[in-house]
């Protein structure tokens, strides 16, 4: 299955021991995860991880700094995975893993901040914000366009305004198929 995770990360601490989930999906024990979205254990770096029942493979993203937002995407396309740091991706790894992946349990939970075996001393040292799962593989493009999202803002402090006067705004809403709405 393609997924897509998404989310903006300010760290305190990103070269914690272990590997702490950032947002994946787990059963409570290593080998029955699907996704996940983690810091790499030792470093102050993260990654992007496919798993099935028995392994995983994974791919790091762009280094980061502590002390500041940075925006950490994973995208898997079904047979590669590759990490991104605000728009700028990691290496693209082939994903060699046998059989189902991610592996569907009917018991899994999502994880947010903490370790995936549900260890006490494994949580997150920071802020995690804007979550977003897509259930499909975004693309560079989508990718840089999530990152640079606020370049496209309606926020807007319009000067030089005619004290009265009508002003139109129009936004619109597309979905996947295409289908615009205003």
């Amino acid at each position: 299955s393609n997924f897509t995770i998404s989310a903006w990360v300010y760290s305190k601490n990103a070269s914690q021991s272990n590997s702490i989930d950032i947002f994946g999906s787990s059963t409570g024990t290593n080998v029955n995860r699907g996704y996940t979205l983690d810091t790499k254990g030792g470093t102050s770096n993260y990654r992007a991880i496919v798993w099935n029942s028995s392994d995983f493979n994974g791919a790091d993203c762009p280094a980061t700094a502590n002390w500041v937002w940075n925006h950490i995407i994973a995208v898997f396309n079904g047979t590669h995975i590759v990490c991104y740091t605000n728009g700028v991706n990691g290496i693209s790894k082939l994903v060699t893993l046998t059989g189902v992946y991610p592996k569907p349990a009917p018991d899994f939970v999502e994880v947010a901040g903490a370790s995936h075996r549900g260890e006490n001393e494994n949580y997150f040292n920071g802020t995690i914000d804007d979550v977003i799962v897509f259930t499909r593989a975004l693309t560079a493009g989508e990718v840089g366009a999530l990152y640079n999202a606020t370049a496209d803002k309606y926020i807007n402090t319009f000067t030089n305004l005619a004290d009265k006067g009508t002003y139109n705004f129009t936004g619109y809403a597309v979905d996947i198929a295409g289908n615009k709405n205003q």
